[in-house]
């Protein structure tokens, strides 16, 4: 990412990010200002990635850097699930939850 501050620009993303803190503390703005700029900054993060994936031949869009949402297939494989959490999913999918045993 490259911000420009002054006549400055940036490169590293983190660097960018410790300027602008130092420039909101040191100034004091108001919080509708801060929520202002963290969202410009944002969306040029999100453009930047964007575009970075469409250079290279990745996914473009807002969606290419979402995160995938863990099924409970990928937390059996990882070691999430123990054995009493597998009994109460099977539990639940038979019906037997709530007393209601057949």
């Amino acid at each position: 990412m490259a911000v420009i501050v002054g006549l400055v620009q940036i490169e590293n993303r983190t660097l960018s990010e410790a300027v602008l803190d130092s420039i909101i503390v040191e100034h004091g703005v108001s919080p509708a200002v801060k929520m202002s700029i963290a969202a410009r900054v944002s969306q040029l993060l999100k453009a930047e990635s964007t575009a970075g994936l469409d250079a290279i031949g990745g996914r473009g869009g807002v969606n290419a850097m979402a995160p995938r949402r863990e099924t409970t297939s990928m937390r059996r494989r990882r070691g999430g699930l123990d054995a009493t959490a597998m009994r109460q999913m099977e539990g639940r999918r038979r019906g037997w939850h709530r007393g209601t045993q057949r």
